[in-house]
């Protein structure tokens, strides 16, 4: 269908976007995590509105009901931790915040909020050890976390910290934005992943 489209869209356009997966030699980013504005009063706003997009993303794609009260409490938990670091992140980041004491370490000294601070630096450490909370805690988003990026050709988009088009910027100026998130070649949740991207 993307191919019949072009082939009915002016050629002296030059605002068409095409983001297919398949393209592994230079793929587009789409980073769920990205905070686009350099002012420090508009990036507190827009890290709450980022951290609530990507919780909605993770309820449409794998079920309300999968996105409990803890799992919602540890992704916002590393949301706001690696929103907080200069080099920003994104799922691969927030799979290390949950499982490398190191990469934690580099993180938190970065962290505004003291309660997500207090967090990362005294609750989570004493929790990390108890084998009942790996299981019953941490698997929970971990498994959701590693769908994504144990896919190479899903990893490659949405693990890049910059994405290579702003969604909303692109349809608000009139662009066109066509995507190749075939089920049959992806799967359901990948397509359904880099599908809710879209409207961000």
């Amino acid at each position: 269908m993307v191919d019949e489209i072009i082939s009915k869209v002016s050629s002296k356009r030059d605002d068409i976007y095409i983001l297919d997966p398949s393209d592994i030699a230079y793929p587009f980013g789409m980073n769920l995590l990205e905070i686009t504005t350099p002012d420090p009063l508009k990036r507190e706003l827009e890290k709450v509105l980022v951290i609530d997009a990507y919780i909605t993303i993770m309820q449409r794609v794998f079920g309300e009901a999968s996105i409990g009260a803890n799992t919602d409490d540890l992704f916002r938990m590393s949301c706001s931790a690696i929103l907080d670091h200069p080099e920003g992140g994104g799922l691969m980041e927030m799979c290390l915040m949950l499982t490398s004491s190191d990469y934690r370490d580099r993180v938190t000294p970065y962290v505004k909020d003291p309660i997500v601070r207090d967090y990362w630096t005294k609750t989570f450490p004493a929790l990390a050890g108890d084998t009942r909370f790996q299981t019953q805690n941490l698997n929970a988003p971990l498994n959701k976390l590693r769908r994504f990026i144990a896919n190479g050709i899903v990893a490659n988009i949405i693990c890049q910290k910059k994405s290579t088009l702003n969604i909303a910027d692109a349809i608000n100026s009139g662009a066109v934005i066509l995507a190749r998130f075939s089920r049959g070649d992806m799967g359901f949740q990948n397509s359904a992943l880099l599908g809710e991207l879209l409207p961000l």
